[in-house]
């Protein structure tokens, strides 16, 4: 009856801090807009809120090509608030997928 109780307290411990995690991550982040500039290059502005000022997240965007190669792919470092940045390209990108900012101790791309 006493093992049973402590997994079952462990369980909720668990499930109690995964929530807080989630729902008190340490950057967030969104895309905005993306447009081609020319064949070599693609502006991708975002919107990111760093929470915890004393880390610094990395962010993540792949730009595809219309075959659905990578044609670029941008890590950075970003700022609080929003910010465009361009990606380089090998060829001509058609659509871009943002993969998020994550932050030392957050693991999942927000």
């Amino acid at each position: 009856m006493i093992g049973i109780l402590v997994i079952l307290a462990a369980l909720i411990v668990w499930t109690a801090w995964a929530f807080w995690a989630h729902v008190h991550p340490k950057v967030n982040s969104a895309m905005s807009t993306w447009k081609p500039v020319g064949q070599t290059a693609m502006k991708v502005t975002v919107d990111v809120k760093i929470y915890d000022h004393s880390v610094l997240p990395t962010c993540t965007v792949l730009v595809y090509a219309s075959d659905h190669s990578t044609v670029g792919e941008a890590v950075f470092h970003p700022i609080d608030g929003r910010q465009t940045i361009t990606v380089k390209t090998v060829r001509l990108g058609t659509s871009v997928d943002w993969i998020g900012c994550t932050a030392p101790g957050q693991n999942d791309p927000e």
